[in-house]
C-alpha cells in the first residue's frame, strides 16, 4: 500500500481535466438510460414543476442537455473550463437553456437553490475519499426536503476499472501513469465504506453493477473479455 500523500497540488490543481476534454472524439454523447429513468422516477416523486436538477461534474453536457429537452430547470457544473464551454455550446445548439458554472465538486456554485434532484455519473469517484465527503456533503446541503441523489462510483471488485492500477495516493485511491486519463485519481468502493459515506442519507437503492466494454484504444484495439463494476446508488435526504 502507498503512502498517503496529498495531491493538491500534484493533481487537483493541474489541468488534467482540461486535457482530457480536449479530444472531443472521446466525449459521449448518449445520456445514460439509468439517467432518464431516474428523471422520470424524480417527476413521480415530485408534483412541482418545473423541477430544478444539478448535474454536478456535467462533462460535456451530455445530461445538461437531456434534462433541459425534457423541461426541467437546470443547473450544470464542472471544475474544468473546456467541459464548460462544450456543455454550453451544446445546450444553444439544441435550443435549450440551462444555468452553468466551473465549480469545483466540493463546492456549490448555485447557493440560493434548493434542488429537488441532483445527478452525478461517472464522476465523483475521481478524487480523494476527503473531497468525495465533502461533495456528497455539500450535495445534501443543498438539497431540498426528500430530495433525491443518484450517482455511480467504482467498485474495488472491478476488473478493468484499474483497482490497482497506477500510483496508490491513500487506500483506494489510484492515478494512473498513462492513457486517457493519466493523472486522474480513481477512487474505488466496497459496500461497507459506501454505506458509511452516505449515513446521513436514506438510501433508496444501492447495487453494484458490472459492466461489460469495447476498448476502443487507439494503440490496442481489442475486445476487453472482462467486466468492470461500479455502485449505483439513489439516495434521498430526510426531511
Amino acid at each position: 500500500m502507498g503512502k498517503p500523500v496529498s495531491i493538491t497540488a500534484e493533481v487537483m490543481l493541474m489541468d488534467k481535466w482540461e486535457n482530457y476534454f480536449a479530444d472531443e472524439g472521446d466525449i459521449a454523447r448518449i445520456p445514460q438510460i439509468e439517467v432518464c429513468e431516474f428523471v422520470t422516477n424524480l417527476e413521480k416523486h415530485f408534483s412541482e414543476r418545473p423541477l430544478r436538477i444539478w448535474d454536478l461534474c456535467c462533462g460535456a453536457g451530455r445530461h445538461t442537455v437531456e434534462l433541459a429537452r425534457v423541461g426541467h430547470e437546470v443547473y450544470a457544473s464542472d471544475g474544468s473550463s473546456k467541459a464548460i464551454d462544450l456543455t454550453r455550446r451544446w445546450v444553444q445548439r439544441a435550443g435549450l437553456t440551462a444555468t452553468t458554472s466551473i465549480a469545483d465538486m466540493t463546492a456549490c456554485p448555485f447557493k440560493d437553490i434548493s434542488f429537488h434532484g441532483v445527478v452525478s455519473w461517472d464522476s465523483l469517484c475521481h478524487n480523494t475519499i476527503d473531497n468525495i465527503k465533502k461533495a456528497v456533503e455539500e450535495v445534501r446541503r443543498h438539497m431540498a426536503p426528500n430530495g433525491l441523489f443518484m450517482a455511480n462510483v467504482m467498485s474495488v471488485s472491478s476488473m478493468t476499472g484499474h483497482h490497482g492500477a497506477g500510483r496508490e495516493i491513500e487506500p483506494y485511491t489510484f492515478v494512473h501513469n498513462d492513457g486517457h486519463e493519466a493523472g486522474i485519481p480513481h477512487h474505488f468502493f466496497d459496500e461497507d465504506r459506501l454505506r458509511n459515506m452516505l449515513e446521513a442519507w436514506e438510501i433508496v437503492v444501492m447495487a453494484e453493477q458490472v459492466v461489460s466494454y469495447k476498448d476502443t484504444s487507439k494503440d490496442t484495439p481489442r475486445i476487453n473479455p472482462f467486466s468492470y463494476s461500479f455502485w449505483g446508488f439513489v439516495v434521498r435526504r430526510l426531511a
